[in-house]
Parts: structure tokens; sequence; C-alpha cells
């Protein structure tokens, strides 16, 4: 392929040190296989593929966000959910009793997708990463900042700036130890004693040091800029959402640059399922029905699909 040819180049080029190549992906597992999240899956490993023919080490990750808040019930589910809101996705019980978790059930799917088209990432479960506090220093870093964090973001989001907003900014989303819930009221970081003080909508209190307390995950724009350099990431596509003017990729970018101290990936922007595609269908069930043949259909068919 002519464009994954000209992106290895450019990497190459862009990169003339890098002994491994890190393509990255990745999707909140919120519901069933979306065509969007397997396009940008397909993408990363064809960027990896061509690496490797140009004589490159390269390796593709694709991260399950499954630390993020479950906010909403997505359509497909058949029973109200709605009791879960505000828990990570990882606490969250499989709808279908089929599997121990709700992430579970979604992930297994779409790795099997992903297997029968000849793609096998490095899969990386956030909830396990930030659960077992091996981030625990980038928080540490992120809470620090967390001014300049604001500085960055709030004129980005358009939001009106001010010093109170700055002083009570935290780019954290932090889960009751009590209830399991991010329904903070009051979030403090005392810089000196390294410890979280924070106050729950259910009444809950604590005060918790920072090291060792494992129930707190960074902002998305945060979170993503962290882990461009925790992983070494040097590839990564978006859709149209991350990929707008002051979009996630944007904000993320000047968060890697100006508080983590790194260069942001080679960005490609790609475009959701078009209108023309096979697997743009209006009816939900017809959605479902096709991407379950995903599962059984011919590698080299699928991919041509999930990039058209």
């Amino acid at each position: 392929m002519l464009w994954a040819n000209k992106i290895a180049e450019e990497l190459i080029e862009t990169y003339p040190n890098e002994e491994t190549f890190v393509c990255a992906a990745g999707v909140t597992p919120s519901g069933d296989i979306s065509l969007n999240s397997l396009r940008e899956a397909v993408i990363t490993d064809i960027i990896r593929q061509a690496l490797e023919l140009k004589g490159k080490q390269a390796k593709t990750l694709f991260s399950w966000d499954d630390y993020d808040l479950f906010r909403r019930e997505p359509d497909e589910l058949s029973t109200p959910f709605s009791e879960y809101n505000n828990l990570p996705y990882s606490e969250i019980p499989d709808p279908e009793g089929c599997h121990a978790t709700y992430v579970e059930h979604f992930e297994s799917a779409f790795e099997s997708v992903l297997s029968n088209l000849n793609i096998h990432p490095t899969y990386i479960y956030q909830h396990e990463k930030y659960l077992s506090g091996e981030y625990t220093a980038d928080i540490r870093e992120a809470l620090k900042k967390r001014r300049e964090i604001y500085d960055i973001i709030a004129p980005m989001k358009n939001r009106f700036f001010s010093e109170s907003d700055r002083e009570s900014y935290y780019p954290v989303h932090i889960y009751c130890r009590s209830c399991g819930k991010e329904t903070m009221e009051k979030v403090t970081y005392h810089e000196v004693g390294d410890y979280i003080e924070y106050t729950c909508a259910c009444g809950y209190r604590e005060f918790a040091a920072l090291e060792g307390f494992n129930h707190m995950k960074l902002i998305w724009e945060v979170d993503w800029a962290m882990r461009w350099r925790h992983e070494g990431v040097t590839f990564e596509p978006g859709g149209p959402e991350h990929s707008a003017e002051f979009g996630s990729y944007q904000i993320s970018s000047a968060i890697a640059d100006q508080i983590f101290g790194i260069r942001p990936p080679y960005y490609l922007p790609y475009a959701s399922v078009s209108s023309d595609s096979a697997f743009s269908l209006s009816d939900e069930s017809s959605r479902k029905e096709a991407l379950s043949k995903m599962a059984t259909a011919d590698p080299s068919e699928g991919i041509h699909i999930a990039i058209k």
C-alpha cells in the first residue's frame, strides 16, 4: 500500500535512531464492536508491517481504556444499567452473564475479530495498569503541574478562565474507596506529605497517601499524553472527534510537549466509515450481523472493508 509505505518512510526519517517503532491504537470497551475502532486497529497494524518490510523493528499496542467512567448505557443493552453510572467499566458485571465483567464481554468479541484478520497486537488493559500503581509517578507529576495543565486545556475548551477554578482544578478521576464511584464533591492533593484528600457524594471522606492509592485515573487528554511517553509511542491514528481543531490530539500534544517533555507521535487522522461502506448500515441488528461475520471473514477481504 503506497500510503503506508510513505508513512513508514516519514517515520524512519522523523525517528532515525528509533530501535523499535511503537504503533498504538485503543478504545473504550463501552459496547459492541465499533467499525471505526476496527479501522483504527487495522491501520495501526498496516503501518507496523510497512516498517518491518523496510527492515525496522516495530510492534502494535492496543489499549483497552477499561478504567474509564461508565456514563451512559449503550443502545444494545437489553436491561437497565444506570445503577452502574460513574463506576469504572472494569467493575461492571457482564450484561449477558457469560463473562466475568462487562469489559471482558466486549473486549473478547473485538479481539476475536482482530485475530481472524491476522492482527495480533500486544493488548494493554488500562485498569490493570492503574490498579497496579504503574502510573503513580506519572499521576504525581500531573498533580504537581495541574495549574499548568489547566492553562493548556481551559482556552482550548473555551472555558472561562478564573483563578479559583485554576486552584481547584485536578486532572484526575477518583473512584471512591467506599461506593466505588467517581462522584467527588471535593479533591485536594497535598504536595507536602504527598497525599490525597477527597469527599464523595456518598458521604465518604478519605485522606490517603498517593503511593498505594490506585483508585484514580488521569483525565483523557492527560492520560493519552502520559501513555505516549510511558509506552514510547511513535505512531497513532485517530478519528474525526480526536482530530478536530482543539480536539483531543491537539490538547494532548500540547500536554505531551509542555508537561511531559516529549514529542507527540506521528498522527494519522482517518475518516469515519463512509456512507458507501459495506458496514454503513442504518439498522442496528444489520450492523451487528455484519460485524459478527468479520470473526470468520477472509482476512484480506475484512481488512479491505475496514480501510475502504
